[in-house]
Formats: structure tokens, sequence, C-alpha cells
């Protein structure tokens, strides 16, 4: 579960997004300035087919992009540790 995003600036025209759990700090992904004064997400985890949209999509702030990247990766997380516990569960009974 997500408890604090953060927002670090790299320099005018890229911002880190982070994530903080209940254990350590994730840094999720990126935005950059785009044309028009629009930002564009790039993700630094593989990204569902459903999230793709929502990640190709321009947005008008960076706060506003990294909501959505925020998503995505609450996604991704929820199913990496359902996979993740599958594997090992079922390893302990072969």
């Amino acid at each position: 579960m997500t408890r604090k995003v953060t927002y670090k600036n790299v320099d005018h025209n890229t911002v880190d997004i982070c994530v903080e759990d209940e254990n350590e700090t994730h840094n999720i992904g990126s935005c950059h300035r785009a044309r028009a004064h629009k930002w564009k997400l790039n993700p630094y985890f593989l990204v569902d087919a459903a999230d793709m949209s929502r990640i190709r999509k321009l947005y008008d702030g960076p706060v506003e992009a990294g909501r959505e990247l925020v998503k995505a990766w609450e996604y991704y997380r929820s199913y990496e540790l359902k996979d993740t516990g599958e594997f090992f569960v079922g390893d302990l009974f072969k």
C-alpha cells in the first residue's frame, strides 16, 4: 500500500516520481515535458496492457501524471506480489 508519493526535480523538464510504502522507497518512473508544455510518463516497471493508454497520454502537469503512474504501479505490485506468493507456496508442497 502506498503511503507517500514524492516528486524530485531532476532538471527543468524532468521530474522523478517515488513511492514510499511500509518497507522502502521505490523510484517508479519519471515524467518529461513534451510538446506544448504537456508531460509524458516514463515508467521504470513493466506496464500492463490495460494501463498503456494511461501511460501514453499527455498530462497538464507532473503531479497529475504522477498520480496516474502510481495507479499503474499499484496494479503492477498487486499482481507481482500475488505471483511471487503463489510461486513460493507452490514450490513448498512439491
